[in-house]
Order: structure tokens, then sequence, then C-alpha cells
């Protein structure tokens, strides 16, 4: 009954092996991933370049007709530095998700299906065929061995996004919708300042003292917007950061490592199989 169960098991194993629909199901999640990844990545680097803008944009104050210049942006490069690190290791994970990626495509290949079919074929002989009762452990640890080259991918790939869609998907979208909005703050931010106009005739001290006394108070909003964009900016990134260690580089070490334990047993019950009473 065991070697009938176990028989059954593992021909739908080899037919899931040769439709591909974990395959299917593996890559779809990792593709989504990726343009989630990549979308974020380009919000990241937007607002990068809104800051740098915002930076480079000083604001000229001629209070009383004395010249100043301010640059409000110098209090963006902390947040600056941080997405530099953000990016980083945006791209960082980027490239770990196509290198599973690459690797779900050669667990898909037509080797690796032939390869757990003849280790199928293999295990089956020996264990209904008597004269071939002498293969059984070479059959099992060969059987053990494909079935982890096919199926190891594809498993660590569909736990990953079981744990990413169960509780790091809700925290993802959230960071990257006020990621989205702290951008598009900072894209206003770095819009420039118009000029001040060079008045002429009667009442031109009065109308310098008014354009003085509007560049000081554009300069306190600007000041008060860049201090808003530090202060909403800096939480998502650091949630977005963790998300894509956990997302891309963490969960599928950690599924890899407790797949390659588990073949190690494997594999060491078929090097010392139980003694059948």
């Amino acid at each position: 009954m065991r070697r009938t169960v176990l028989t059954l098991a593992l021909l739908l194993a080899v037919a899931l092996a040769w439709f591909g629909v974990l395959d299917r199901v593996a890559s779809s999640e990792l593709d989504g991933a990726l343009k989630r990844s990549f979308a974020t990545f380009a919000i990241a680097r937007s607002l990068n370049g809104a800051i740098s803008l915002v930076q480079d944009a000083d604001v000229s104050v001629s209070p009383a007709g004395v010249g100043l210049t301010v640059s409000p942006g110098e209090l963006l490069d902390p947040l600056n530095d941080l997405l530099e690190q953000f990016s980083t290791l945006a791209f960082t994970a980027l490239t770990a998700l196509g290198i599973q990626k690459f690797a779900l495509q050669l667990s898909d290949s037509l080797l690796l299906n032939l390869t757990l079919s003849l280790a199928a074929t293999l295990w089956c002989t020996a264990q209904f065929w008597p004269r071939a009762a002498a293969w059984q452990a070479l059959a099992s640890r060969a059987l053990v061995f494909a079935l982890a080259l096919r199926f190891l991918v594809p498993g660590f790939a569909l736990a990953t996004a079981l744990v990413d869609r169960t509780l790091l998907t809700p925290e993802f979208e959230a960071a990257k919708a006020q990621l989205q909005l702290t951008t598009e703050a900072a894209k206003q931010a770095a819009e420039p300042t118009p000029p001040p106009t060079q008045p002429a005739g009667i009442g031109e001290q009065i109308a310098r003292w008014w354009e003085s006394a509007k560049a000081e108070m554009d300069v306190r909003e600007r000041v008060e917007r860049i201090k808003e964009i530090v202060e909403n900016a800096a939480e998502p990134l650091v949630t977005l950061a963790v998300v894509f260690l956990l997302q891309a580089i963490v969960l599928p070490l950690a599924f890899l490592a407790l797949g390659t334990q588990l073949l190690r047993v494997l594999l060491a019950g078929t090097l010392h199989p139980r003694p059948t009473a």
C-alpha cells in the first residue's frame, strides 16, 4: 500500500514537472515582484532627482537692499544619502530577483525533466521488479536528488511569494504610495522661483521692500516644505528597504537553506535505510 501511494505521488510529480504548472505560477509571482521593485526603484530615482534640483536651487533674498543667498536644500543632505543607499539596495534586490528568475527557467529545462523521469523509472523498477531490488538504495538517492533539482527553486519561490502576499505586500504598497506622494511634493518644491522684478518709476523703494518681504516668506515656506519632505520620506524608505531585503534576499536564502537541509536528511535516510521487520 505504501509503495502504491508513493508511486502515485511520484507520477503526479513527474506530470507536474512536464506540464510546468508550479513553474508558471512561480514565474508569475517573480514577474510581479520584479515589476513592483522596478516601479519603486524608479520612484526613488525620481525623488533623488527632484531633491538634487532642490539642493542646487539657492534662493536669493535682498532684505533692505542687502543681498543674501540661502540654501534651504542643505536640509535634504541626510535624505539624499539615504536615497543613495536605498537605490543600491533596490538594485541589489532586483539583481537577486533576476537570478531567481534565471534559476527558475533552468529548473524547467528539458534536461531536468528527463533526469526526473529516468530517476522515477529507475525507482519504480527497483520497487516492483524483484531482480532489481539491489538497486533500491541507489534509485532512491537518484530520485531524491532529481526531485530537488527540479522542484527546489519553484518551491522556495512559491514559499517566498506566499509570505510576501500575506505579510509584506500591504506594508510595501503603503510605503510605496507614501513615497510617491513625497516625490510629487519634492518636484513641486524643486520648481524654480521666478526672479524678482525690477521696479521702475515712482515707488521704487517700496516695491523693492515688498519684493524682499515676499522672498523671505517664500524661503520660510520652502524650508517648511523641505522639512516635511524629509520627515515623510525617511519612514517609507526604511520600510521598503526592509521589504526588499526580506523578499529578494533573506527569505529565498532561508527557504533554500531549509530545502538543502531537508535534502541532506532525505539523502541520509536513503544511505542508511531503516531495517524492515
